[in-house]
């Protein structure tokens, strides 16, 4: 049987596309397979155990709260860490701001320069998410506790100065009028610097462990173990 050329380049064509697709499938699958073998995907479980209660734990215990949503007086009263937080932040960035001859005052949420600019802290600019991102990390290792307790109250600590510097840095601009807001997006300076830090943290954690594998527990069935 013969083919007309015109078949011949279309046969061709399809095969040809026939056997890019099936290359293609074998690689992904290929890739796949490696990924799956390397990719620790009992950690991965853990985190999200880890990680999704607390982020969707927060936001409802934040409704409650709040007098806009299913409000509790007694929990806004007595156990609201999210007042907690943003006065330790405000405060601590008074502090910074009088040291750089800015004469701040903290009021609830508020800081503010008498008769000058004035600087809000809601809820959302605490930086709580990229702390329980933190937390599910180091809480999903196997690793041991006393590890676990340093690299978390570390890394904690780290985002949260930020979080003053970064309010520090933004009042004293407003004061002196550098407009660094017609840049930069304070939040998104605020997440660039974080999860920049984050990184380092884990880059940082992940040496330890190879410097030290007396970290790790014995029993990879365990996330957690008493040093």
């Amino acid at each position: 049987m013969c083919l007309h050329p015109s078949q011949v380049n279309i046969s061709i064509k399809r095969y040809a596309d026939y056997y890019n697709v099936h290359t293609i499938i074998i690689c992904i699958l290929t890739a796949s397979k490696k990924i799956s073998q390397s990719f620790d995907w009992a950690y991965f479980k853990r985190f999200l155990l880890i990680f999704i209660p607390l982020y969707y734990c927060n936001l409802y215990y934040w409704g409650l709260i709040d007098p806009k949503n299913y409000y509790s007086l007694f929990l806004a009263t007595h156990f609201n860490y999210f007042s907690v937080i943003t006065a330790s932040i405000l405060h601590t960035s008074n502090v910074f701001l009088h040291w750089l001859a800015v004469n701040t005052l903290v009021q609830g949420k508020l800081i503010y320069v008498v008769n000058g600019t004035s600087l809000s802290m809601d809820v959302p600019c605490i930086g709580l998410g990229i702390m329980f991102f933190w937390i599910a990390y180091i809480a999903a290792g196997i690793k041991t506790i006393k590890h676990k307790i340093q690299w978390c109250l570390g890394g904690l600590a780290a985002i949260w100065l930020l979080n003053c510097l970064r309010v520090t840095v933004l009042m004293y601009s407003l004061e002196n009028s550098w407009n660094i807001g017609q840049y930069v997006d304070a939040h998104d300076l605020f997440n660039y610097a974080a999860y920049s830090i984050i990184l380092l943290f884990i880059w940082l954690e992940g040496k330890s462990k190879n410097e030290n594998p007396s970290l790790l527990i014995n029993d990879p069935t365990l996330p957690l173990a008493v040093s």
